[in-house]
């Protein structure tokens, strides 16, 4: 199966899971963690917004079968916004841009990319929001990046990582001192294979996530 194409947001959920087991660390050291693991290991993360958030009522049988006892109650829906992680990174590798990056995975065996993203746009609701450790506290602001760092050469994506950033510039890790010495907005990919004997970088032709094109730049 071809990695460049849809994933469910379940789906990328599931994937960020099953690559904890084999290496990764996107859910443990960026979205499942406590406030004092992200103070511990100096890691940004993505906002849980699992929580209770609406309710529904349910009547059930409190009694037994030969005499029923009919009763209400609420039960609790727990619903994904645009800071869940899971949710941010299936909006992003659904983009044109996403799947241009996913494509290079099919094109190169056993290579891997790093995704430098804008998050993912929800119109009029609230900036998606991360947690940061600041001295010896926890803060919250808005996400101006979005890294994902994933693998292919394996049956399924292989997540090494996903995180926010604050900031909406980033640089190249690797290239020509143009490139990497100088802070980028467009979007952008790292590639490498060949064990990391060969590497390119791509930059997207505009902000726009959804139209536009991979450009090659060294």
């Amino acid at each position: 199966m071809p990695y460049a194409r849809d994933y469910s947001v379940l789906e990328i959920k599931n994937l960020l899971k099953e690559s904890e087991q084999y290496g990764g660390h996107g859910m443990s050291k960026h979205h499942d963690i406590g406030d004092r693991d992200a103070l511990y290991h100096n890691k940004s993360a993505f906002l849980n917004f699992a929580d209770t958030n609406a309710a529904r009522t349910e009547t059930y049988n409190a009694g037994t079968r030969r005499k029923k006892i009919w009763m209400t109650r609420e039960i609790a829906l727990r619903t994904r916004t645009v800071s869940d992680q899971p949710f941010m990174v299936a909006s992003i590798l659904n983009t044109q841009f996403g799947q241009a990056a996913l494509k290079l995975l099919d094109d190169y065996f056993r290579s891997r990319i790093v995704i430098h993203a804008w998050p993912a746009s929800m119109g009029m609701m609230n900036a998606m929001q991360m947690r940061v450790p600041s001295g010896n506290a926890m803060v919250e602001n808005g996400v101006g990046r979005v890294v994902m760092v994933i693998e292919g050469g394996y049956a399924k994506l292989h997540f090494v990582t996903a995180y926010p950033t604050e900031w909406t510039s980033y640089y190249f890790k690797f290239g020509p001192n143009n490139l990497k010495n100088f802070p980028q907005n467009l979007p952008g990919i790292e590639h490498t294979w060949n064990g990391g004997a060969r590497k390119a970088l791509w930059q997207w032709s505009t902000h726009d996530q959804n139209n536009g094109r991979l450009i090659w730049k060294w």
